[in-house]
């Protein structure tokens, strides 16, 4: 989903992919746009806790712009 155009377009590809090897049940539907958000979340922190440790390494940080981005308009999505 990071940086995809249209990152519910990406949501549907892999949901579908899964979907063919196990069913989702509506609960588990219901909540994937919060598990996404909140996994976002976890890799913003985490890229940060990783900065106070290891700052020279660019590598670690490498998707904390486009999780942020995403973050941003998935919560602009959901008000």
């Amino acid at each position: 989903m990071l940086d995809a155009a249209e990152p519910q377009q990406a949501v549907n590809s892999i949901s579908t992919g899964y979907r063919r090897h196990a069913e989702l049940d509506p609960e588990e539907i219901a909540v994937l746009p919060d598990l996404i958000m909140t996994r976002l979340a976890m890799s913003v922190c985490i890229s940060a806790h990783q900065r106070t440790l290891r700052p020279a390494d660019a590598y670690l940080r490498v998707s904390e712009a486009p999780a942020w981005r995403l973050l941003t308009r998935l919560a602009k999505d959901t008000r």
